[in-house]
């Protein structure tokens, strides 16, 4: 009986555990998408826009994956615009902030700037 009792215990703790896993990966996974959609909105700077989201990676990795990604700002006087195809964002659950970017399809950019006669001087 006591044996019984102990085994039961220890399939709720791993139970737990793995649960408790489960949800700080979900969260981490929507905060990034959250943050994501804040550089989409209207008006911020630098603008970012995408035709698809998705997560991957679970459980070991937090990904983020956009798909025809495009980056708007300023750049000096002027602007730039980044592309990629495809660009992913990942992480380890354990260390958020300690982040990897991949563009496994390369990047395009074009950068504008006023002409010369446009410049002040001085």
């Amino acid at each position: 009986m006591r044996r019984r009792l102990l085994l039961t215990a220890l399939s709720l703790i791993v139970l737990m555990v793995v649960g408790a896993w489960a949800v700080w990966w979900f969260f981490l996974a929507t905060y990034g998408q959250r943050v994501v959609a804040a550089a989409n909105a209207e008006g911020s700077e630098p603008r970012l826009t995408y035709t698809a989201i998705e997560r991957f990676g679970f459980p070991f990795t937090v990904g983020i994956r956009l798909r025809d990604a495009e980056m708007t700002g300023a750049w000096g006087a002027g602007q730039a615009k980044l592309a990629a195809a495809v660009a992913e964002v990942s992480a380890r659950p354990w260390r958020p902030r300690d982040m990897a970017i991949l563009l496994p399809e390369g990047l395009g950019w074009v950068t504008t700037a006023p002409s010369p006669a446009n410049r002040q001087s001085g």
